[in-house]
């Protein structure tokens, strides 16, 4: 799969602590910890190195349904697609 350049966009605080405690929920062996600024890359590479294999896309989907991301995470979604 081939990733276009994208523009890194900051991510509220408030939301990245939703979705750190999301990451820690779900994988607690686990010591993932998202900055304020991340792609779709940088994400997907980030649980790469840290052994969490889900389908990126699979969860962002979740995380929208569950209202942790929506605007964000679509956004994530989008930058795989361009």
């Amino acid at each position: 799969m081939r990733y276009h350049a994208t523009t890194i966009q900051t991510l509220p605080a408030p939301k990245k602590e939703q979705i750190n405690q999301k990451l820690k929920e779900l994988h607690p062996d686990r010591n993932v910890n998202l900055t304020n600024t991340f792609d779709y890359q940088t994400f997907s590479g980030l649980l790469k190195n840290n052994d969490i294999h889900v389908d990126l896309d699979e969860m962002l989907e979740r995380f929208i349904a569950q209202a942790v991301c929506k605007e964000y995470c679509e956004t994530l979604l989008k930058q795989k697609t361009l």
